[in-house]
Parts: C-alpha cells; sequence; structure tokens
C-alpha cells in the first residue's frame, strides 16, 4: 500500500501513467482497458535502453521515458523474484484516487 509517487517509484513507472497497466497519461480518461504492465516488460525496456544508451544516464532515461517507464534506476530491487509482479500488487491509493480525488466531489461538507 503506497500513494502515487511510491507505487511510480517502485513500478519504474513515469510520474503521470498509470503503475498498473501501459495507458499513455493522455488516455487515461479512455473506457476502453488498456493492456496490464508487466515485470518482465519493464525490465526489458529498461534492459534495453542501458545497452542502446552506451551507459550514458540522459540517453537512457530519455528512452525510457518515451515508452512511459522511469529510467533513473538500473536494476530494480524487484528483478529476480520468480513469483512476484510489481504491477500486479499495487493496490488503489484510497486516500488521493478516492477520497480526495472522487467522494469530495460528490459530498458537500
Amino acid at each position: 500500500v503506497a500513494d502515487y509517487p511510491e507505487q511510480c517509484l517502485v513500478t519504474c513507472s513515469k510520474y503521470g501513467t498509470c503503475p498498473k497497466c501501459q495507458c499513455p497519461a493522455d488516455m487515461l480518461s479512455e473506457d476502453e482497458p488498456a493492456a496490464l504492465r508487466t515485470s518482465e516488460l519493464t525490465e526489458d525496456i529498461i534492459s534495453r535502453a542501458w545497452d542502446s544508451g552506451g551507459g550514458r544516464a540522459a540517453a537512457v532515461e530519455a528512452e525510457c521515458m518515451m515508452l512511459d517507464v522511469s529510467g533513473g534506476v538500473k536494476k530494480p530491487f524487484w528483478v529476480g523474484l520468480p513469483y512476484a509482479d510489481i504491477h500486479l500488487s499495487i493496490t488503489p491509493d484510497v486516500l488521493h484516487q478516492l477520497y480526495q480525488g472522487v467522494f469530495k466531489h460528490l459530498v458537500s461538507w
């Protein structure tokens, strides 16, 4: 259980995108569900960015950000955990997503 910024941090998701699915930031309000993110996909994007970026952090981050992945981590802590998918373990941020995002607009105090 974590706030949205921490969810992005642990899943290596670009801030502003969904840490659970591959929906681009400008399509979050659409009704169609997007494909789910997976640990393998995120790890592959980071690995390919490091291979093609020549070890330059700025190039790696730019390539990752184009694919909605944060490029600030070379090897996430969850790499190598065989039965865990960090994206599936993310739960809704009830305080910020429901209370401050929806409920406070429906009920006036």
